[in-house]
């Protein structure tokens, strides 16, 4: 418990940044697990300090990963940031990811037991029973809250689900067609078929770039394909009538 209570916390024992829990003052001491340092000047909540020295050019490490080189000599002590901190991709450099995950180990099923669940047409099993209502953009985040909201208080006490939620968003007109179009779908395709949803109601405005057509019937985003067999079904603001009926209609 005493190091939960620490105003730095060192997230990796080959760090040479913390993160600051509470404000650092000027003047005052942190304590590393090897010695204590001086806080060289005020230092916000979630911004890092420099444990060590850290030259020009050399590698800043937080998580025990590279984030990034010095563009100066940086004391200990120091606030590290983007006035000192770059970051860099090396284009000779080979990035990986997850070069440290274990396989998991699973019980055989005989030993594996069973749970309360729910099983989903593709395969997947939740553990809830959600209606989610996605905006396909910006100009229809307010009216899928809405619908959500009255959903929620009409099926308060039903017990074949366990809620409706919104899922608002400030994107999807006045894209581009290409890689952020295809994160956009690739984002709201997560959310359609996250185990926990048992369906969908998706509320478009119309006339936005992320078309609701990407999303109903044979799922084909971009350049992604995406898992089928969960009801998904769509409303469009435009040819409801507005606002209001396409409320009443969700």
């Amino acid at each position: 418990m005493e190091s939960e209570l620490r105003p730095i916390i060192v997230l990796n024992s080959s760090d040479n940044v913390a993160v600051a829990r509470e404000d650092l003052r000027a003047g005052g001491t942190v304590h590393d697990d090897s010695q204590p340092v001086p806080v060289r000047e005020d230092i916000s909540p979630g911004h890092k300090i420099a444990l060590r020295a850290v030259a020009l050019g050399r590698d800043v490490l937080k998580y025990g990963e590279v984030i990034g080189r010095a563009t100066r000599d940086i004391a200990a002590g120091e606030w590290v940031h983007s006035h000192n901190l770059a970051t860099d991709f090396d284009a000779t450099r080979d990035y990986e990811f997850a070069t440290e995950t274990r396989p998991t180990q699973y019980l055989p099923p005989e030993e594996a037991g069973t749970f309360l669940g729910f099983e989903r047409e593709n395969g997947d099993v939740g553990t809830r029973n959600y209606i989610a209502v996605i905006a396909t953009s910006n100009c229809a985040s307010h009216v899928a809250f809405e619908i959500a909201e009255e959903a929620q208080r009409r099926f308060r006490d039903a017990e074949t689900i366990d809620g409706v939620v919104a899922i608002p968003h400030q994107e999807g007109c006045g894209h581009a067609q290409g890689d952020d179009t295809w994160q956009l779908e690739r984002t709201i395709a997560g959310m359609i078929f996250h185990p926990n949803v048992g369906a969908v109601l998706m509320v478009s405005l119309g006339c936005e770039v992320n078309q609701i057509g990407k999303y109903l019937g044979s799922v084909q985003l971009g350049q992604q394909g995406f898992r089928k067999g969960k009801l998904i079904v769509g409303l469009e603001m435009q040819s409801s009538g507005g606002t209001r009926k396409t409320v009443a209609a969700g």
